[in-house]
């Protein structure tokens, strides 16, 4: 009935970079969030999207579409008290790779 590729395709999986230029900010600084988004076994570039995230608190700060297999956004006059941030980007996911997850850690003083 189906080629036998169509019911074994495989898929590989993907790891998230998070990067964050600076990591260390003040408040009302400026901030680059960065995704790359690399699969382990394919040539495929991953497609799709990222959404960068502040996860201690489940605020979805924007969601970017890749390019070549990465994201940026950047996010001016940060409005957040002193302390440690997790930032999420959570990636959608596409045809070859299975959605996933990176972090990285953001300091405001």
């Amino acid at each position: 009935l189906f080629p036998y590729t169509t019911l074994f395709r495989s898929v590989e999986q993907a790891t998230v970079a998070v990067t964050l230029t600076p990591s260390t900010i003040s408040n009302g600084g400026n901030l680059t969030l960065s995704a790359t988004i690399s699969g382990a076994g394919s040539s495929a570039t991953p497609t799709g999207t990222v959404t960068f995230k502040n996860s201690d608190y489940g605020i979805t700060i924007h969601t970017v579409t890749l390019v070549n297999g990465a994201g940026s956004y950047s996010y001016d006059n940060v409005a957040a008290p002193s302390g440690t941030y997790t930032i999420e980007g959570d990636y959608s996911g596409d045809s070859n790779y299975p959605a996933a997850k990176g972090t990285a850690t953001l300091t405001v003083q």
